[in-house]
């Protein structure tokens, strides 16, 4: 039997790796997007998280039919919870991106 793993998982592993090292250009299809600090900070957050998500889908998949009997089911499950991850990584990144830092504050001053 062939290997039945989806491409997905590699593919955004190595453009998480892309997104954290700055090597794609500050583009999202034909919008330019301004090098400020926010965007530099979001990429890494969105690279750290596919690289994590999509390593641990990566991991499932080659862990998961070894362990279960039906390889089918195995690799049906792998997806599952690789987009489960994946979807839980974007939202953690969405909540780190957006999210409040607590400013300084100078004693005295209310």
């Amino acid at each position: 039997m062939g290997l039945f793993m989806t491409p997905t998982p590699l593919i955004l592993f190595v453009w998480g790796i892309a997104m954290v090292l700055g090597i794609l250009p500050n583009r999202i299809l034909w919008i330019a997007l301004p090098a400020t600090e926010f965007w530099s900070r979001s990429r890494r957050i969105l690279g750290c998280a596919a690289m994590l998500s999509c390593g641990l889908w990566l991991t499932l998949d080659l862990v998961l039919p070894a362990i279960l009997h039906s390889r089918q089911s195995a690799v049906r499950l792998a997806d599952t919870l690789g987009w489960c991850l994946l979807l839980v990584a974007v939202g953690a990144s969405l909540w780190l991106i957006f999210s409040r830092r607590p400013t300084s504050t100078t004693p005295g001053r209310t």
